[in-house]
């Protein structure tokens, strides 16, 4: 296998990664292809969580505040991903919540208002990482804890993706297609990889929490309209981001 052909491949697919979860600035003379660079996510996460830390550790050494650390941090990922991932959230609790079926349930989700079950949800989950995160700093680097949960949880939504069937043949799930188990794979060995020597034998525990809820989560939708959406990936990473950050909470 030419090395040169693997790099740009490699390059070519950490590009789609990038131009898919956040808003930075993305040119590419290739056709991005979702599914096949999709073990990429984990990687981005990291990248994304390790520029949020890193502006949260500078906060935290001229301030002394856990709490600016922890706005600064949950801010600097909010701007990079465009909200990304908090706008699947807070759109799935509107829909998963709020509807009476499934058609429901995926016409509310597809609504670009916010709703009280939303707003609800969304005031809850960052009021939440808020309180985690300013608990963990002040004992582990938050480039850590941003880098392994951003990780962790972009693995989650890859995961999510490839198990379970799509809502609609429509939107952004169904743009990215699903990827292989090899690509899923991958993406859930680098990120896993990445987690354990980064924490050690704790990651064992966090992985575990993040895959349980992660899935279980997935299982919920499954029941509620059939398989996944854009939205309820953004929902699958949220979900397992929190779930992380409690269980670091926990152990420190």
């Amino acid at each position: 296998m030419n090395p040169r052909l693997v790099f740009r491949q490699l390059v070519i697919d950490l590009t789609a990664a990038l131009s898919l979860l956040t808003r930075f600035p993305v040119t590419s003379q290739e056709e991005f292809q979702h599914h096949r660079g999709a073990w990429a996510w984990p990687v981005i996460g990291a990248g994304l969580g390790a520029l949020a830390g890193i502006l949260a550790a500078v906060s935290l050494a001229m301030t002394e505040s856990p709490s600016i650390a922890a706005i600064v941090g949950l801010a600097s990922l909010a701007v990079m991903t465009g909200c990304l991932h908090e706008d699947g959230w807070a759109d799935s609790m509107d829909g998963l919540w709020g509807g009476s079926n499934i058609e429901r349930r995926i016409k509310i989700m597809r609504d670009s208002h916010i709703g009280a079950y939303g707003a609800t949800a969304l005031v809850v989950i960052l009021i939440s990482k808020f309180a985690m995160i300013s608990a963990i700093v002040a004992s582990i680097n938050p480039i850590i804890v941003f880098a392994v949960v951003g990780a962790l949880s972009r693995a989650m939504m890859l995961l999510a993706i490839h198990i379970f069937p799509l809502a609609r043949h429509e939107g952004l799930a169904a743009t990215c297609g699903k990827p292989t188990r090899e690509v899923t794979l991958w993406g859930g060995t680098l990120a896993i990889l990445f987690s354990v020597l980064m924490l050690g034998w704790q990651a064992a525990i966090v992985i575990v929490l993040m895959g349980i809820v992660g899935t279980l989560f997935g299982f919920w939708v499954k029941q509620k309209i059939g398989g996944h959406t854009g939205d309820t990936l953004g929902a699958t990473q949220q979900v397992a981001e929190l779930a992380g950050l409690l269980m670091l909470a926990a152990l420190h």
